[in-house]
């Protein structure tokens, strides 16, 4: 198949660059020589990451993508090359995601620097244009777990006095943990309210909306529904018509793709309706009129690649990651003390009495819980399974007193393994807006596996962790 990414020659769309790639990109078009990728390596020494939720390697395909449209042609050859492979890029994702570029339902497709550009797009240009036309301050429904861009977006124009914002907490307990209630954002919602913007999957607890449901309630009330989508674009099935959503943010770098690409699609009608213009203003021919610039043509050219083999191998690498994802969570349980969230906090207060004894016994520092490294207590911080979650995220938490999660990570780092969390500024945030007990909020990791992730990536993590809280490198500083 033709690698629509590249101006010339043939591609290869596979997920993974591993060595398999290298036949058939030693030659591409007209002799071309190989791009420049990054050189062989012994797997035994590659690090072993799980930080998919902040972001992936680059896959070979993606980089060669990016290399030969570093040298497109000037003039008129080059403009029409660009041209042909965006359009061609925006049907792609049309196809994948549901929706239709023309017609009175159709959707708009442009490309940015990040889905924090999207996200701050789609929400700053929807409250100007709704002040604009409406002569009133517009109002935004939100969640309280949402991705920084979001709520530092909407606390600007709170504090600019440009828009009342209503920030609806997500579930804390049981079925749904994680996620917003679409019952509470219905109550939520004003006369002047303008957007309703819920993350569809939650970049921590890989806790994943019910966005149809969300969809219905904004549309009754004749509200606009917005998702960032990052977390989940190209690893979930999405189709934007039918779950009713108006607009949605991603990012490729979360794809294998590169970093410093993303994508806002906004239905025509969001745009015809309030009126929508770009924030950043210049030619914006290449983006459907809502961006100016020009255009990233390598980044946009790899993260083609990139998305191309995401679609085409996202069932199957869907069930392998959720199948190493699931066989991490047992070998981890098989080596210390690991229960879900609500069982720990029955454990608190008595309620579950073998974990209450683990509770006691990491307190009192009996010799039990220092025993060959089973002391620490997992608590699992992602939702159940049925209950909506991402199928290559681990959430979890260690309790154990004196314990630092930074110096675990940092430790973990050191024998090359790679996790994810809420990074500092935000652990006090995130601990209040889904309820975490005190004595879990010191040490929160994610494990997000990626289709590079490994079986001996795995077994590395486990190892790594096992060395870590065995030794003394777990310990908050001047704790004894």
């Amino acid at each position: 198949m033709a690698d629509d990414s590249a101006p010339g020659g043939p591609g290869n769309p596979r997920p993974r660059g591993d060595k398999k790639t290298g036949d058939s990109d030693k030659k591409t078009g007209g002799g071309d020589k190989k791009p420049p990728g990054p050189p062989d390596r012994d797997e035994s020494e590659a690090p072993a990451r799980f930080d998919a939720c902040t972001s992936t390697p680059m896959a070979l395909p993606a980089i060669r993508a990016m290399a030969k449209w570093c040298d497109l042609p000037p003039g008129n050859v080059g403009a029409q090359k660009l041209h042909a492979m965006l359009d061609k890029f925006r049907r792609a994702i049309a196809t994948e995601c549901g929706f239709s570029l023309q017609g009175p339902d159709r959707y708009a497709v442009v490309f940015t620097a990040s889905a924090s550009e999207a996200n701050c797009a789609i929400i700053l240009a929807t409250a100007r244009a709704y002040a604009t036309k409406m002569k009133k301050i517009p109002h935004i429904v939100t969640t309280a777990a949402e991705h920084c861009s979001i709520l530092e977006c909407c606390g600007r124009l709170v504090l600019d006095g440009l828009a009342h914002v209503t920030y609806v907490p997500v579930r804390t307990v049981g079925h749904g943990f994680g996620t917003v209630d679409p019952e509470e954002v219905a109550k939520a919602l004003r006369p002047n309210t303008c957007l309703v913007s819920v993350i569809a999957a939650h970049h921590v607890t890989g806790a994943v909306a019910d966005l149809k449901a969300l969809g219905a309630i904004a549309h009754e009330a004749r509200v606009p529904l917005h998702t960032d989508a990052a977390q989940c674009f190209g690893r979930l099935p999405l189709r934007l018509y039918g779950m009713g959503i108006d607009a949605l943010s991603a990012t490729f770098g979360k794809l294998h793709g590169p970093p410093g690409v993303g994508v806002l699609i906004v239905r025509a009608a969001l745009i015809d309706g309030y009126g929508l213009g770009p924030l950043v203003a210049g030619d914006a021919d290449l983006n459907e009129g809502l961006r100016g610039g020009g255009a990233n043509a390598p980044g946009i050219a790899a993260a083609f690649s990139a998305f191309r083999a995401a679609a085409e191998g996202r069932a199957a690498a869907a069930a392998e990651t959720k199948q190493l994802r699931d066989a991490l969570r047992a070998a981890l349980a098989r080596r210390y003390s690991a229960l879900y969230l609500d069982a720990y906090r029955d454990a608190l207060v008595g309620k579950n009495p073998p974990a209450y004894q683990v509770i006691r016994d990491l307190a009192a520092g009996t010799p039990e819980s220092e025993k060959n490294g089973t002391a620490p207590l997992l608590v699992w911080l992602s939702p159940r399974e049925g209950a909506g979650v991402l199928g290559n995220v681990l959430c979890f938490a260690i309790h154990r007193p004196g314990i630092s999660g930074e110096a675990v990570r940092q430790a973990l780092e050191e024998k090359g393994v790679f996790v994810g969390g809420p990074k500092p500024a935000e652990q006090a945030d995130f601990a209040k807006n889904f309820d975490i007990p005190a004595g879990l909020r010191e040490a929160i990791f994610v494990a997000a596996l990626s289709p590079m992730t490994r079986v001996a990536d795995a077994k590395k993590f486990v190892q790594a962790l096992a060395a870590c809280l065995s030794g003394q490198s777990w310990r908050r500083s001047g704790h004894c």
